[in-house]
Order: C-alpha cells, then structure tokens, then sequence
C-alpha cells in the first residue's frame, strides 16, 4: 500500500520541499495533461510489470516542491477513459486506483498502479512513445 506520509515528507527548512524522490515505485508529474497519456500508460505499465507503484501530480522536478494540482483537470477526468485507453494498447489489464490527496491546503492527484497477477504486461499497439510488443519494467533509477 502507498504511505502517503513517505511520498509527502517534507524538507525541514524549505517550504514545500519534498524529500521523497522517484523511485522504482514512485513517479511525480507537475500537472496532469491527457495529451501525456502515452507517457503515463507506460510508466503505469512498468509498475505493474514490477510491484505496483504510484504516478503523483502537482510535485514540480529539480527542485521536487510540491506546487499542487493548478486546475480541475485531474479531478474531473473519468477513470473510466484511463481504463479504457490502457486497454486498448495494454495486455492483460492494468488495475489502478484514482484519487485526490489533500497536503498543505493543495491538492496531488496519484494514480496508485497494481502489481500484475498475470505478467508480463505487455504492449499491443503502436501509439506515440508506446511500441507494439514491447515490455516496460520499472528499474530503480
């Protein structure tokens, strides 16, 4: 399970600072955009190839402060739409859950992947960065 309180750990003396970096699971984003989907269905394919993991929005990179969700976009997209488009270029399913995490007074978007039961994940269209056939597996970075 995801523990918030590591992924949010903030620096001491620097407001909005997070400590936690991107790991084997664990991706930030500053913003949600759809049009990143083919980026997005691949890191969630990695996780799931490995032992799950979660893709958060609204954390800035180099330096990681957590600047929060800038607009509704996150919150309002149907999961249902994600599901479906990983669907059409992943096989088997990928399992995820969507919510909205509230630190500070702004707001994370997390998209928490679930490890594969039946592996690997693999791709079965070509699409943008996405390629027929391949494996993504997530490493430790």
């Amino acid at each position: 399970m995801l523990d918030l309180t590591k992924v949010f750990s903030f620096h001491a003396t620097i407001l909005d600072r997070i400590v936690s970096r991107e790991s084997k699971t664990l991706e930030f984003k500053e913003t949600f955009n759809w049009g990143s989907k083919e980026k997005y269905a691949k890191t969630m394919a990695a996780f799931a190839n490995n032992i799950g993991g979660a893709l958060v929005f609204g954390v800035q990179d180099n330096p990681r402060n957590f600047v929060g969700l800038k607009s509704e976009n996150f919150e309002q997209f149907d999961e249902f739409k994600i599901t479906e488009y990983l669907n059409s270029v992943f096989a088997p399913e990928i399992f995820f859950e969507k919510f909205v995490h509230t630190v500070n007074g702004k707001n994370a978007g997390i998209l928490v992947v679930h490890q594969a039961i039946n592996k690997p994940v693999v791709c079965i269209k070509t699409e943008g960065d996405l390629k027929e056939s391949d494996i993504y597996y997530r490493y430790i970075a």
